[in-house]
């Protein structure tokens, strides 16, 4: 059995040691350029990356060339909400279409049925199967009803997914030839 002094002597020597407890440095990583980098290296090779940046120039970019070819339409349907379909001015020259639908899809059927009553040639594909699957990853289509229109030339001039979509662009388009 220890004494009261054996212990106050103990709690005294471990008070004493652990008075200054020394251990590793932690190493912290922060993510704010893009990668983790740790924070004690902070500053290697920041210059280095300064002189590499590059400024974004509005003039040579892609990206006012491809606003230009996103109009914007009022669709009856939902309320008479607007929505940006990407198409290219010359919806004209629609020669041929690609629909890619699935079984499973229940908006599906109404765009298979309004592109079988449309005058432009077109391609069905069921990405239901191996070879559908192939050919929408090849057009990058992540989403079932989805219609990609081309011109003469193999150009992509439009993707639409809802009857509504598709309304006003063939629609439009008959008006316009029997106008002429």
């Amino acid at each position: 059995m220890k004494t009261l002094k054996e212990i106050d002597d103990r709690i005294s020597l471990l008070e004493s040691k652990y008075e200054e407890v020394k251990g590793t440095e932690t190493e912290v990583y922060t993510r704010i350029v893009g990668y983790h980098r740790s924070v004690v290296n902070w500053n290697r090779g920041k210059k280095e990356e300064y002189g590499d940046r590059v400024t974004f120039n509005v003039e040579k970019s892609q990206i006012s060339q491809k606003i230009d070819s996103i109009k914007t339409v009022k669709v009856e349907a939902d309320g008479g909400r607007e929505c940006a379909i990407k198409i290219d001015a010359n919806l004209e020259n629609v020669a041929f279409y690609k629909l890619f639908h699935s079984q499973f899809c229940i908006n599906c059927p109404p765009v298979v049925r309004f592109m079988e009553n449309v005058n432009v040639p077109g391609e069905d594909f069921d990405v239901s199967s191996d070879l559908g699957m192939g050919i929408a990853a090849k057009y990058n289509v992540l989403a079932t009803p989805t219609v990609i229109l081309f011109d003469s030339k193999d150009n992509v001039i439009g993707r639409v997914s809802s009857v509504e979509e598709l309304k006003t662009i063939f629609v439009s388009e008959e008006k316009a030839s029997a106008a002429v």
